[in-house]
């Protein structure tokens, strides 16, 4: 019962509205037109009315098809940023483990094997000597034991700086090589002289509490090993 009088509701409204409509000068003006038309022409005429129609009621749903489509990717970039944010935030906090501390003919001797790998004669080899102060003091915490070296590598060219450069960074965990000097050799034109500074940086074994403990402020409580975040708990799905 309700349905049907809402259709007839509708049905008076459209007839009222239609009245109106055909009393106004415009549609009776338009419809003299029209009826002046030759047939051909009013079949196109209507052909033309409906595809508008057609069309004007089908750009509401496209339009909200494609407003949807842009929000859904303006969220998957943004919830993919704000993961690798996460990810990189984890990654800066969590402090790598350092090795025990090395003296300096431990680095020294290490040094002298990454020169021989490299095929230097000894006369490139220049003085390999402990720097009496680190030069790397106030990259790390005061707990953490320091050991640097100096190296003078004579008369080498552009290929054997690049690779006694990525020789002499690579020599272990916690040895860093943090200065590296080049300068053309006197009275040569394609070989360089080269100076560069190793640090390595090491974690002493205490009793009791630990130096990283001191270091970063943990007291006695003992770090325990966290689970990695999933994907799905980074961000909400």
């Amino acid at each position: 019962m309700a349905l049907e009088s809402l259709r007839e509701q509708i049905k008076d409204k459209w007839t009222e509205l239609s009245a109106q409509i055909q009393e106004t000068s415009t549609f009776n003006t338009l419809r003299e037109k029209f009826e002046s038309q030759s047939i051909g022409r009013q079949r196109g005429i209507i052909a033309s009315a409906g595809v508008i129609v057609v069309l004007t009621l089908l750009s509401f749903p496209w339009g909200y098809y494609s407003a949807s489509n842009e929000h859904l990717h303006i969220f998957e970039e943004n919830r993919t940023l704000i993961r690798g944010l996460l990810r990189a935030s984890r990654t800066s906090s969590e402090a790598p483990p350092l090795p025990p501390p090395k003296s300096f003919d431990d680095l020294r001797s290490q040094v002298e094997r990454a020169l021989r790998d490299a095929r230097l004669v000894p006369e490139q080899i220049g003085e390999i000597r402990e720097s009496p102060e680190s030069p790397a003091k106030n990259l790390a915490p005061a707990v953490v034991q320091q050991t640097s070296l100096v190296v003078q590598i004579k008369k080498i060219n552009v290929n054997q700086i690049v690779q006694l450069g990525a020789a002499l960074q690579n020599l272990g965990a916690g040895t860093k090589m943090i200065g590296l000097n080049v300068v053309q050799t006197t009275g040569q034109t394609y070989y360089y002289d080269m100076i560069a500074t190793l640090v390595h940086f090491g974690l002493p074994s205490l009793g009791g509490e630990s130096g990283s403990d001191k270091a970063f402020g943990t007291g006695s409580k003992k770090l325990q090993p966290q689970r990695p975040a999933n994907e799905d708990e980074e961000v909400a799905e």
